[in-house]
């Protein structure tokens, strides 16, 4: 704990220094007294007071004014002047100079030595530096005794809050987005991020850090940053507290990683087929508290071009944030799953996070509508927080979990085919996919090439030579099951346009659309030109 110049001033036996000038500086700490006799203030570090006899200035008194912003400049305290020796009074424009400046200027009686003043106070100062050591350890053991006992981070905010007779909240902004300290049932009800900010920006908060990470925040509750700084006593405890809370929170990080080793091999397994059997299976599932007796579903959540953008990162650039943001993401992905859905298991890879779930006891439509639902919700979260589009892709439902792999390869192919379909940031069913499951193992190849070319390729090269927009009139008419009407009402055309497109498309390709054969060909090469583009 530092001196300050108004407690040095109330040692007993420096009752004789009396402050003329600067008393707004009152509050700045003293770390040393040294003399001024000789010009060195370039050697000043900060905290010094610096006692002058008053020799040097007693042929021009203004040089106090130099010496003054030197004070300043250097952080030094105080100005010590012995008053009537060598100079009989400060001018008034080094008295309103230290005012400005709020450096005190204090004077000292004749007849007290140098050593009458560096005893009292160096012995204030070391006794202070005691005393603020033994509170360190004394806080120090605390801390790390309630660890050792196997204490949480909620004993070191209890512990934290009775020392400092103050209410102490920790928000964990890393694991569990939860408020650990005594708060109000309303608080805790709705806190959210804007709450967050705005206690950060109000409270008196520290930021739990590691490695330029944030964590959490202990904050304090109660007090205005504003309106209260903390005492040297409360910022060592806080510190201590933040550093055993770094501990936990280390501890916890490094047990995940190993859990998260040993439960994405084990998910690997199960999405691979790579389980000998459904007896092998259970047992190994049991090891986490797993069971799956009512089957399962595989999603996949998938950061669009996620390695693209950290490809782009060179050796000048560092990739830390961006592997931070994916963890980020992960993480807030896992969380919005486990609020919506009991039972989940999961495991990540290196740009996307594989879901399992189960159906709890809901039936199979009302469950696979909710998890589109929340499948659509963590898309324009994430993207809202990170920047960072999704696309996440969804099997079948299994009864047996044996054949979760099943699931897990329609969710990978409900993404490729989705990607293709309908570009990037989209929740895709496989379920939902019909005809285009068929049509991905062929739509590269030359013959679909020629197919849709075959069927399409008049009127794609109609709209290019004449502007037209007959190819977007005729994907209408397909998705419409042909039904002119409802079309024209769709393209916000009239009735008789839409029968006029109709007649034309039908002229260009020579086609009968009428014909149900015909119909369905249009129909494959028009989802055949949606995959290429």
């Amino acid at each position: 704990m530092n001196l300050t110049i108004k407690e040095m001033l109330d040692l007993p036996s420096l009752k004789g220094l009396k402050v003329i000038a600067g008393r707004e500086g009152l509050e700045r700490f003293v770390t040393t007294i040294t003399f001024g006799e000789v010009p060195a203030y370039e050697y000043l570090k900060g905290g010094e007071f610096v006692i002058s006899s008053g020799y040097l200035y007693k042929d021009n008194t203004m040089e106090i004014i130099d010496v003054i912003h030197k004070l300043k400049e250097s952080g030094a305290s105080a100005l010590g002047i012995k008053v009537g020796r060598f100079i009989n009074e400060i001018p008034d424009e080094v008295i309103k100079l230290a005012d400005s400046l709020k450096i005190p200027i204090i004077t000292v009686p004749i007849e007290l030595a140098y050593a009458d003043v560096i005893n009292p106070v160096q012995s204030e100062i070391i006794n202070k530096q005691a005393k603020r050591l033994e509170f360190s350890e004394k806080i120090l053991k605390l801390f790390t005794n309630n660890i050792i006992r196997g204490g949480t981070i909620h004993n070191v905010i209890d512990d934290l809050s009775s020392t400092l007779q103050k209410n102490i909240i920790y928000y964990d902004k890393y694991f569990d987005n939860e408020i650990i300290g005594k708060v109000d049932d309303n608080l805790e009800m709705n806190f959210n991020n804007s709450t967050l900010n705005e206690m950060i920006s109000t409270k008196i908060s520290i930021p739990v850090e590691i490695e330029s990470r944030k964590y959490g925040y202990i904050i304090l509750s109660d007090d205005n940053k504003q309106a209260y700084n903390l005492t040297d006593y409360e910022e060592i405890a806080i510190e201590h507290a933040s550093s055993v809370i770094k501990l936990q929170i280390q501890k916890k990080i490094s047990n995940q990683q190993i859990e998260s080793k040993y439960r994405n091999e084990f998910v690997q397994d199960l999405i691979t087929d790579n389980l000998n059997s459904l007896e092998e299976l259970n047992r190994r599932a049991e090891f986490y508290g797993w069971h799956f007796d009512k089957g399962m579903i595989a999603v996949i959540v998938d950061i669009d071009e996620y390695k693209s953008r950290y490809m782009k990162f060179d050796d000048n650039n560092p990739t830390e944030a961006i592997i931070n943001t994916k963890e980020d993401i992960f993480r807030d992905t896992r969380k919005h799953f486990k609020k919506h859905f009991q039972n989940i298991i999961y495991a990540t890879f290196s740009d996307y996070i594989v879901i399992l779930l189960d159906r709890g006891n809901k039936d199979l439509s009302s469950f696979l509508n909710e998890l589109k639902d929340v499948s659509d919700k963590l898309r324009k979260k994430i993207y809202k927080s990170y920047s960072f589009t999704l696309t996440i892709g969804i099997g079948k439902y299994m009864e047996c979990v044996k054949d979760v792999h099943h699931s897990y390869s329609q969710a990978k192919k409900s993404i490729k085919l989705g990607r293709l379909i309908y570009g990037n940031d989209n929740t895709v069913h496989y379920e939902k996919l019909g005809i285009f499951n068929l049509l991905l193992s062929v739509y590269q190849s030359p013959e679909a090439q020629e197919f849709y070319l075959e069927n399409l390729g008049k009127l794609i090269d109609y709209d290019r030579e004449h502007s037209a927009d007959l190819l977007e009139t005729i994907k209408v008419l397909s998705k419409n099951d042909w039904n002119l009407k409802t079309s024209a009402e769709e393209l916000f055309i009239h009735y008789n346009t839409m029968k006029y497109r109709f007649k034309r498309i039908s002229e260009i390709l020579n086609i009968d659309l009428s014909n149900s054969e015909q119909k369905l060909n249009i129909a494959l090469s028009l989802k055949l030109t949606q995959m290429k583009e």
